[in-house]
């Protein structure tokens, strides 16, 4: 069995403050371990499950964030950054994610965003309003790859398992508003971590959740938050304009959603 891992940042366990995205701070140096770990038992979980091939994307920033000294030796590290989804295709049999946080505009979701924290205030697919989860869910589905497992915080949990039935999920924390999270010691999430990711490869391609399919074709909605970040994106000519702040692209694959 193929499977392939997406890490975020926000969600990992450990990381309970927004001074940990500061890239200048021995907090940041502090979270790139914690994450490697979080990832570390994540990919001892899928061998444990029964994958026979494990890759792992680093999609945090700019993607320089796993250790690669710490990372555990049998996963490929994937640094194909040529499109959003980095190698993920159909060889695939399923695909998980680790460090997620919930979508932008989420009560107590630690560091809830979809995209930039900066620019997109809300996103959404057929009317559906959905982050980061359901992005990389989309995508994954396009090759017909189910999303089978998540850990992240409490609202990630809950907004992945309310977009796909059957998912696995594992809360490391909970956020406290949006800067502060409470949560599991990062030794007992990575235990938990592993046995629950583990739990979900375990169950096999007949009992995985279903890939995410959409009506076709897609109706992709963007909303930012100031009016001069849609005229910048509207000028390359793909979208129509449905007000100030708001664009909006119809996608004949599930392949095409980012804007």
């Amino acid at each position: 069995m193929k499977v392939y891992i997406m890490v975020d940042m926000e969600g990992i366990s450990g990381i309970v403050d927004i001074a940990y995205m500061d890239q200048t701070s021995d907090f940041y140096r502090t979270g790139r371990t914690l994450l490697t770990e979080d990832m570390n038992a994540a990919v001892a979980g899928c061998f444990d499950g029964g994958a026979d091939e494990v890759w792992v994307l680093d999609a945090h920033s700019q993607g320089c964030n796993i250790e690669p000294a710490l990372l555990d030796e049998r996963a490929i590290l994937d640094k194909n950054r040529s499109r959003w989804c980095g190698s993920l295709d159909e060889t695939f049999d399923a695909t998980l994610i680790v460090g997620q946080h919930a979508m932008a505009g989420t009560l107590n979701g630690f560091l809830d965003h979809t995209q930039s924290s900066k620019a997109w205030f809300s996103y959404s697919i057929n009317g559906r309003p959905i982050g980061e989860i359901g992005q990389w869910a989309t995508m994954a589905g396009h090759f017909d790859v189910p999303l089978i497992y998540l850990a992240g915080d409490q609202a990630a949990c809950d907004e992945a398992a309310d977009l796909i039935p059957g998912i696995v999920t594992t809360a490391v924390k909970k956020g406290v508003g949006r800067n502060r999270a409470v949560g599991m010691h990062p030794n007992h999430a990575h235990a938990t971590i592993r046995r629950d990711a583990a739990r979900a490869v375990a169950a096999k391609k007949s009992k995985f959740p279903r890939p995410l399919k959409w009506k076709l074709p897609m109706t992709c909605r963007l909303e930012y938050y100031r009016s001069d970040m849609a005229d910048d994106r509207a000028l390359r000519g793909d979208v129509v304009r449905i007000d100030a702040r708001t664009l909006e692209k119809k996608c004949k694959t599930q392949a095409d959603i980012l804007l």
